[in-house]
């Protein structure tokens, strides 16, 4: 037997056209990103649904908005969601689920077509702790199997789409519209800074959903019922 301190072993490197080839990949995919992400992110693709989903995050003027959307659809009902106001340590929080059922009945919804569905209190995965909760709405209603639409705003709707898909598995099907404010659409996102602001952090949020779930699996059921819970009594203390 032949006993050795060293052995030779082969390796594989880009070539300096390699790493060409490398950049100018990397450097076409961000410049087709920067010009045609922020239409991929606001996707609105609509199914002939009975069940309109309001998050209520998005605005009074969204909101609005979705009203125009509740009757154009000739939807049954409507479902509001959304967490709760301003920072967690503030005495002036409100609900954005509330609120935004408040503003539907008033521009014209019937109140008796318009359930809220708010969440406990949480800082994180809102999203995802705002479908947990119109899902356990639209069981309680008698929606449990079909065909939802969520309203959103802009480049959240597809990020809205997959999260609220997730939650509600394979019985409910749904679709998104994305709300875009007026003369939207006259400048690029990079001229605004809201807009650049709103659209990378977006970005950075769809990538971390579509690759990781937001860490979400055999745990997240676990926590849907705690979640759940907490919000059977919020509405009870209520």
């Amino acid at each position: 037997m032949r006993f050795s301190l060293i052995k030779r072993r082969i390796s594989w490197r880009l070539t300096w056209l390699g790493w060409l080839a490398l950049l100018f990949s990397f450097g076409a995919a961000s410049c087709l990103w920067l010009l045609e992400g922020e239409a991929f992110l606001a996707i609105s693709d609509p199914l002939p649904a009975r069940v309109l989903i309001v998050e209520g995050w998005i605005g009074g003027e969204a909101v609005r908005a979705a009203v125009d959307e509740f009757r154009r659809g000739h939807y049954e009902r409507a479902i509001t969601t959304g967490g709760l106001s301003g920072e967690y340590w503030s005495e002036q929080r409100w609900n954005f689920a509330e609120a935004a059922k408040y503003q539907l009945a008033k521009y014209g919804v019937p109140q008796d077509q318009v359930t809220s569905a708010p969440l406990p209190a949480t800082e994180s995965d809102r999203t995802y702790a705002s479908a947990v909760a119109a899902r356990e709405c639209l069981n309680a209603l008698g929606f449990a199997r079909g065909k939802v639409n969520v309203f959103t705003q802009n480049v959240h709707a597809r990020r809205s789409r997959l999260v609220f898909q997730r939650a509600f598995g394979s019985s409910i099907q749904v679709g998104v519209v994305a709300w875009r404010p007026a003369g939207y659409d006259d400048i690029a996102w990079w001229r605004s800074g809201p807009r650049s602001e709103e659209f990378l952090k977006e970005t950075a949020g769809y990538t971390f959903e579509r690759i990781l779930h937001s860490g979400r699996g055999i745990l997240g059921r676990d926590r849907d019922e705690v979640m759940t819970r907490d919000a059977a009594g919020q509405r009870q203390s209520e």
